[in-house]
């Protein structure tokens, strides 16, 4: 198992239309961290500010990164799911990423509040769930999108999860050991379509966003972030190239 979040990584780098690059430093994104966790070789650790996604009854309590490096930490649940337990009633291929991505992008009073927390709050803020790849990947595509990184970067990005899988599945392993109920390696073989990225689920919500609101922007306007607000996104995420 890896002693480090799996599926950690820094978005900054990506390009902006426009010019300039998204600053390094300020947004991560991961699976879920644990207790005892080493730091990782990135940057910016720990975080200032972590934005946990994942639903109350899945998070156990006490965040590590609370207790351990005095991270802020919010709890704001992006989809009403079961959490792993539950990935067996889904349906199956790109048509359960279609369902779920479409989900998650109908909240969007928490996504306008996941923008307001990095477009204010000072340092290094992570965005994670459990595997770091679904509700983390959404969150973070709206984003990268509203403050103006094109589509092939933003699914790009989604899909770099796909390569650090074997390590989140190690982790998901331990997490769930005390837990019979929850058999990891029957998921992997029975629903490892929801294991693996889904670029062509990301690229339907981005459609749908599109169609509906006009873009990520449009969508945050919507549910109510305020334009200096998205200014400010802006203004922390992109630095001239």
């Amino acid at each position: 198992m890896t002693a480090t979040p799996a599926n950690l990584r820094d978005v900054g780098g990506l390009p902006v239309e426009g010019g300039g690059i998204v600053r390094s430093g300020v947004l991560l994104r991961s699976d879920a961290p644990y207790h005892g966790d080493h730091p990782p070789q990135i940057g910016a650790w720990p975080p200032r500010t972590v934005i946990d996604l994942r639903a109350a009854e899945e998070a156990p309590s006490g965040h590590p990164l609370a207790e351990e490096h005095g991270a802020t930490v919010i709890g704001l649940s992006l989809h009403d799911s079961a959490g792993i337990a539950g990935v067996h009633l889904l349906p199956s291929g790109n048509a359960a990423f279609e369902e779920i991505y479409a989900g998650m992008l109908a909240n969007g009073d928490v996504l306008a509040k996941i923008a307001e927390i990095v477009a204010v709050e000072p340092g290094p803020v992570l965005i994670h769930c459990t595997v770091g790849k679904d509700r983390t990947g959404v969150a973070i595509a709206v984003l990268l999108s509203a403050i103006g990184v094109p589509r092939d970067a933003v699914i790009a990005d989604y899909l770099l999860t796909e390569q650090n899988m074997d390590g989140v599945v190690d982790r998901l392993r331990l997490t769930f050991a005390d837990h019979p109920e929850i058999d990891i390696d029957a998921i992997v073989r029975e629903r490892a379509d929801l294991l693996e990225a889904s670029p062509e689920g990301l690229a339907a919500a981005l459609d749908a966003m599109e169609l509906r609101h006009g873009g990520a922007s449009g969508l945050l306007l919507e549910a109510g972030l305020e334009d200096d607000v998205l200014e400010s996104l802006r203004q922390r995420l992109v630095e001239p190239a």
